[in-house]
């Protein structure tokens, strides 16, 4: 996602055009035909994630914390690794 940037599709909005996607993207949409979609906080899809059914869109998870400490990391303006799977 490092070298991915963002784009004015012309239908979803131009916020951010021309930035760099990683560790800068507070939503995302599944625009896929048919596959989840997931985005990871690490590269090689790895660690916490957000999933995304087909025709699906949202704001990606923010931090969660319990008595002070971190219990998930979210996603939001942190994400690494994209992908796209279980296509039928």
């Amino acid at each position: 996602m490092g070298g991915n940037i963002f784009y004015d599709s012309g239908s979803y909005g131009s916020a951010g055009k021309g930035q760099v996607v990683r560790n800068n993207s507070a939503s995302m949409g599944n625009h896929t035909a048919n596959c989840l979609v997931s985005t990871y906080i690490s590269t090689s899809f790895t660690g916490d994630y957000d999933t995304l059914h087909v025709g699906w869109a949202g704001n990606l998870s923010d931090d969660e914390f319990w008595n002070g400490q971190m219990t998930i990391n979210g996603l939001h303006n942190d994400n690494a690794s994209i992908r796209a799977y279980n296509c039928v």
